[in-house]
């Protein structure tokens, strides 16, 4: 989140006072620490541990493998995120070519427009509603002036006096396949050419699995390490593993998510627990409310996060986003469908009943006989929102309560 979020769209301060709270809270962080060089599976044995996380994240550049992707004035995306999150130099022509679809593309795009930057134009394979960008970060490019230019793949990068000068693209005809696979098809007859002063390649993030090999740690084909998909353990036991480096490209909110469940399975690992036991997995589907109590809810439109005016974003690295105001936020609230609480969907058994009198989910005994061995009832580690509590009152935190 440090190096390869820009500033305008997480400030550092924010991500400084996060890291602070964790370590308010006794988690001890080491930097400048190398996995598989200072620190091994085994030397971390030896002084104690017996459980270990891995979640190193996505940090190499996806290539093109075309003529010219080398020289000088050919960018990689993440590096240069990394590079102007950095302060480390970073320049950039008037012209920029951005080659990728997504949301780094996005976010090199504009970027680079803060970095100088007076034409930035962004080619991607994918069709407008085929781009795996969020709807809300292309909407952003283009308010800040960004050109988008869609179905064209780079054929060779084009030089001039031994710099780069531009690049020479052929129109993709498919990106997927009939099975949804990426295998992207082109018409080489249809060609284009766009003249630029600086290339940034965005295609993709790839992970550095370099200390995986010498650690006996299973890697998957698709280039990310291997573990249950349920409880997260990989095949090397006590060892766990989650976040991009295991799922692939996403969000933020799925890398915590992924920790939370990681941090669910190292908890019942230590106390020697199934980590299987009550659990749906990633994948599973909540049953829809078909019958909401629409009598209680606003049916406005959801309310939109008011931004800076482009002309005032494009100058400076300031954090786009201003916040709801305290009037839009009670409009918010005004909006809940009120259909019943999370644990109606999320219950595993099925059992779970909402009051439609006393707008409230009803508790259920199916777990009794868990509770007798003083075991959480399943709902507790499928509870979406982990509103569901279990334990002993006094030791949950000041103004909980303990729901079952």
């Amino acid at each position: 989140m440090a190096v390869g979020i820009p500033d305008y769209r997480l400030p550092k301060n924010v991500l400084s006072a996060e890291i602070m709270l964790i370590q308010g809270i006794g988690v001890e962080i080491q930097t400048g620490v190398t996995f598989g060089n200072n620190i091994t599976l085994e030397s971390l044995k030896r002084d104690g541990y017996r459980a270990v996380f891995l979640a190193t994240g996505l940090h190499e550049n996806g290539r093109l493998n075309i003529d010219n992707e080398n020289m000088d004035g050919a960018l990689k995306g993440i590096d240069f995120l990394r590079d102007v999150s950095l302060g480390n130099p970073v320049s950039v022509g008037k012209r920029v070519i951005v080659v990728g679809g997504g949301n780094v593309a996005m976010d090199v795009a504009m970027t680079s427009l803060r970095k100088g930057a007076q034409e930035v134009t962004v080619v991607c394979l994918e069709e407008r509603e085929e781009m795996p960008a969020w709807e809300h970060e292309i909407e952003a490019a283009f308010e800040e002036g960004v050109e988008i230019v869609n179905c064209f793949g780079p054929n060779k990068f084009l030089k001039k006096d031994g710099e780069f000068s531009g690049i020479e693209f052929k129109r993709c005809t498919c990106v997927f396949d009939e099975d949804g696979t990426f295998n992207p098809h082109y018409d080489v007859t249809d060609l284009a050419r766009l003249e630029a002063d600086t290339v940034i390649v965005a295609i993709g993030q790839l992970a550095d699995l370099s200390f995986a090999e010498k650690q006996g740690i299973p890697v998957t084909l698709a280039g990310g390490l291997e573990a249950d998909p349920l409880t997260l353990e990989t095949p090397i036991k006590g060892v766990f593993a989650g976040g991009d480096v295991y799922h692939g490209p996403a969000s933020i909110a799925e890398a915590i998510g992924s920790g939370r469940e990681a941090a669910v399975s190292i908890d019942r690992y230590l106390k020697g627990q199934d980590l299987r036991l009550g659990r749906l997995g990633r994948d599973k589907v909540l049953k829809a409310i078909t019958e909401p109590q629409k009598e209680k809810y606003d049916p406005s439109a959801r309310g939109q996060m008011p931004r800076l005016q482009p002309q005032e974003r494009v100058g400076a690295f300031e954090e786009t986003q201003k916040g709801f105001t305290e009037e839009m936020v009670l409009q918010e609230g005004k909006r809940c469908i009120m259909c019943g609480a999370s644990c109606v969907q999320a219950c595993p058994y099925d059992v779970m009943q909402f009051n439609r009198e006393a707008l409230k989910a009803v508790k259920c005994d199916l777990c009794i006989e868990k509770r007798g061995r003083e075991e959480a009832p399943a709902c507790t580690t499928v509870c979406p929102t982990r509103c569901i509590l279990w334990g002993n009152p006094v030791d949950l935190p000041s103004g909980m309560e303990m729901l079952l």
